[in-house]
């Protein structure tokens, strides 16, 4: 009988082992969850926004966009020797690479070096360059040779509104850029005017008769060596 009064009772009362789970569980909860965030953190991190990640970009590379600014800039100023001055291996990760290969190339054919023109372009059409971007600089670009032709000529309205129209493509101020192309054009214009006057001189003071520019300089500087 007692052995049966006893087993009744532990039937009856089976609430002290639930009691130290419980217990247990309690302590241990704290470091379950812990342990679960922890694993959840490292297994899918939240995303980063599209503008944070930009932000980074452009802090880890600073001055990756003012590459591209400074080469528009430069567009639309004339400084064509200075863009061809642009190394596409230099460029080969730049993610605006396209557009400062066709930059580079435009102003290469203001210079009127046509390989150097044909390599910038054709990098900028392989790099994925926008065509109706290229077009419209290869198009701007004629304009500005337009221009430049009818400042020989003499005729100064043609030209301004042909270097106007050859400066349209990237935005800016219309007028002043078209004013800062006239001015450099008149520039090198009279520059190469007054090397042509200098040279007629040199001519008529010389004992020799040449008739080639480059001939009658090294004899010159034969001479005074």
């Amino acid at each position: 009988m007692k052995k049966i009064s006893k087993k009744l009772k532990k039937a009856k009362h089976p609430k002290k082992k639930v009691l130290k789970k419980t217990f247990q569980g309690k302590i241990l909860a704290p470091t379950f969850s812990l342990l679960e965030k922890r694993e959840s953190a490292i297994k899918s991190p939240d995303p980063v926004p599209v503008y944070e990640v930009r932000e980074r970009r452009e802090v880890a590379d600073r001055g990756i966009g003012q590459l591209l600014s400074q080469a528009r800039m430069q567009w639309q100023f004339g400084e064509w020797e200075k863009l061809t001055q642009i190394d596409l291996l230099h460029i080969e990760y730049h993610p605006d690479r396209a557009e400062l290969a066709l930059l580079a190339g435009s102003a290469a054919l203001q210079l009127g070096d046509h390989q150097k023109a044909s390599n910038f372009l054709k990098t900028a059409k392989q790099w994925g360059c926008d065509e109706r971007l290229m077009i419209q600089l290869l198009v701007s670009g004629v304009h500005h040779s337009l221009g430049r032709y009818h400042l020989l000529k003499g005729n100064k309205e043609k030209a301004t509104t042909e270097i106007g129209l050859g400066g349209i493509g990237l935005g800016g101020d219309p007028h002043l850029i078209t004013e800062i192309r006239t001015r450099k054009e008149v520039s090198a214009l009279t520059e190469s005017e007054k090397w042509g006057i200098e040279v007629q001189a040199l001519k008529a003071h010389s004992p020799v008769a040449i008739t080639d520019e480059e001939e009658y300089l090294k004899e010159e500087f034969s001479q005074k060596k």
